[in-house]
């Protein structure tokens, strides 16, 4: 049984989801619609994950092969536990697969299967979450663009009532509500100098000014037909003075923070030159050292040459002596030989012949010695 998963946020679940669930049903026996749930990103969702899964449950009841689940953490380590064959997203446009490619790639580098892409419907190609929730946001009805029960959530989540001037405002920081019964009373410009601000921080004092003015917009009445508000002019003149105060003193204050981080890269920069410096000037030491070791080397190179140059010279004439001490022992020898060869001649006939006349002894000859060389011989 192949299985894909069609990931996504789906906050809210459009009809062009729903499109592309049903399509993708005949390429393969159960498609799940994963919805990407980030704990790190909840607050940032119109619908929570919960109420998400919910919808997406009751859009897909009809069509049979669709479950709904919810995808936490990595896609690739959910579709390896379901043990899926495909990933499937849906295009609108060129934007979506330049968008969608690099995660295509990055899922297959992480082990999940192949990314299936489907084109959207002509129908529904112009179909958005986001531009869903900005038109529910005005109060425009958006039923021809996201399942009954989707916009039946939607206009109770975003229910144009008096509190509401924007589809996207947004909470700076929560406090306690003021009674709105209760004016605020607008200081007199330039009657007694400016206000001092006495937080430590006057970013957050600034902050607190944005978040009256805010609660000042969000509890006045709507204009009929427009997406204006009425309020209080004295009391949004009021908070701009406040606002207009502070900014000053966040203002020095960002200030000595970029002071502060300038002197500190200044530092850094000094720093990095001297160890920039310090590395030339070792690089340079090290070269000339290597030059000096090369120089030794070569010099230590020609002393031994020419020593082994000096040592064969030196044995070829040491060869050439003994050569000629040897050849004037040999003939030394010889002559010694001779004498004795004709001594033992004269006692050889005398002992034949009986003859009792003395021998005539010759004068033994003096044994030279092996380096004595005599004149005569050459």
């Amino acid at each position: 049984m192949s299985l894909a998963v069609y990931p996504g946020s789906f906050d809210p679940l459009t009809l062009g989801h729903v499109d592309i669930a049903a399509r993708a049903t005949t390429l393969f026996d159960v498609v799940v619609i994963g919805i990407a749930h980030n704990a790190a990103k909840a607050g940032r969702h119109l619908l929570d994950v919960h109420e998400r899964l919910r919808l997406a449950r009751e859009a897909t009841s009809h069509l049979p092969g669709v479950e709904v689940d919810i995808v936490p953490g990595l896609l690739a380590d959910y579709c390896s536990r379901r043990g899926a064959s495909a990933i499937i997203k849906g295009l609108r446009n060129g934007s979506d697969l330049d968008a969608e490619l690099p995660m295509a790639l990055l899922n297959r580098d992480l082990g999940a299967p192949e990314t299936v892409f489907l084109p959207a419907s002509a129908a529904y190609a112009h179909i958005s979450s986001s531009l869903v929730k900005d038109v529910a946001g005005y109060g425009r009805d958006v039923s021809a663009l996201v399942p009954p029960a989707v916009a039946h959530a939607l206009a109770v989540r975003l229910d144009p009532g008096p509190r509401v001037c924007s589809p996207r405002r947004r909470r700076l920081r929560t406090r306690p509500a003021r009674d709105p019964a209760k004016p605020l009373r607008r200081r007199r410009p330039h009657s007694r100098g400016p206000t001092v601000t006495t937080s430590r921080d006057a970013g957050d004092d600034l902050l607190r000014i944005l978040d009256e003015l805010d609660e000042l917009i969000s509890n006045a009445r709507s204009m009929p037909m427009s997406a204006s508000v009425i309020v209080n002019r004295e009391n949004a003149l009021h908070l701009i003075d406040r606002a207009r105060d502070a900014v000053p003193t966040a203002v020095r204050r960002a200030e000595k923070i970029v002071a502060d981080a300038d002197a500190v890269l200044a530092e850094g920069r000094a720093e990095s030159e001297r160890l920039v410096q310090y590395a030339q000037e070792e690089s340079e030491r090290l070269v000339a050292g290597e030059n000096i070791v090369r120089m030794a080397n070569d010099r230590a190179d020609s002393i031994v040459a020419a020593a082994e140059d000096k040592a064969a010279s030196l044995r070829h004439g040491a060869d050439e002596y003994s050569d000629r001490t040897l050849a004037s022992l040999e003939a030394e020898v010889a002559k010694v030989a001779e004498q004795i060869r004709a001594g033992r001649e004269v006692l050889a006939g005398r002992l034949g012949d009986g003859s009792s006349q003395p021998v005539e002894i010759q004068e033994p000859v003096r044994r030279r010695s092996a380096w004595s060389v005599d004149p005569s011989a050459h």
